[in-house]
């Protein structure tokens, strides 16, 4: 077992937010995306932009003592009022396949019904639609996503609306029989019992 804590990222958070999404990015959209393709979207990340919508997306980190091994917010969608587009979601690349990707998911769409909202939109990489189409988002338009310098990466836009989403993101987590395959016949719950303090 391991515990977890999540607080929203503050000001001082930026740099290991920074740090997160560069290396879970380039390690999870390796077999997808060129190094053209890649150094491009890192370039994004480190744009006063992407800092800009970091701090205007209700953005939550997911914290192994001192080491930031998640993130996951929301903010109002553009084209629906009704609608919440959830962004920013990572998991450090040492923690992917444990089920907290699926929790900080689950957690972020349960704050943003709380909040008013009907529906879940996201904006998914390539390599990411899997994982949401596992978790109930229906493809509705593939497009692309500028970036500052070079190439435009393919993105997948997904659409869910909500239901209840069960129990918030727990703070222990058994990792006795973690590191189920997407395919294993438990795959809703990866061997992970959440507990609340």
């Amino acid at each position: 077992m391991f515990e977890v804590s999540k607080r929203p990222i503050g000001l001082d958070d930026l740099a290991d937010v920074r740090y997160l999404h560069s290396s879970a990015f380039r390690m999870c959209g390796a077999a997808h995306h060129t190094e053209d393709e890649i150094d491009a979207y890192l370039s994004r990340i480190n744009s006063n932009d992407y800092i800009h919508e970091c701090l205007n997306c209700s953005l939550y980190g997911l914290w192994h003592g001192d080491m930031l091994i998640g993130t996951a917010g929301w903010c109002p969608s553009n084209d629906n009022r009704n609608t919440a587009r959830l962004r920013k979601i990572y998991i450090h690349n040492f923690y992917v396949g444990l089920g907290l990707g699926r929790q900080l998911v689950k957690d972020t769409e349960e704050r943003a019904a709380n909040g008013g909202f009907e529906a879940f939109s996201i904006r998914a990489g390539t390599h990411a639609a899997p994982f949401f189409r596992h978790l109930g988002y229906q493809v509705t338009s593939y497009g692309a996503l500028n970036t500052p310098k070079g190439p435009d990466l393919p993105v997948t836009y997904m659409r869910k609306t909500a239901m209840s989403t069960g129990k918030t993101l727990g703070h222990t987590f058994n990792l006795a029989r973690a590191g189920r395959p997407w395919g294993d016949q438990h795959r809703d719950d990866y061997g992970i019992t959440t507990q609340t303090h």
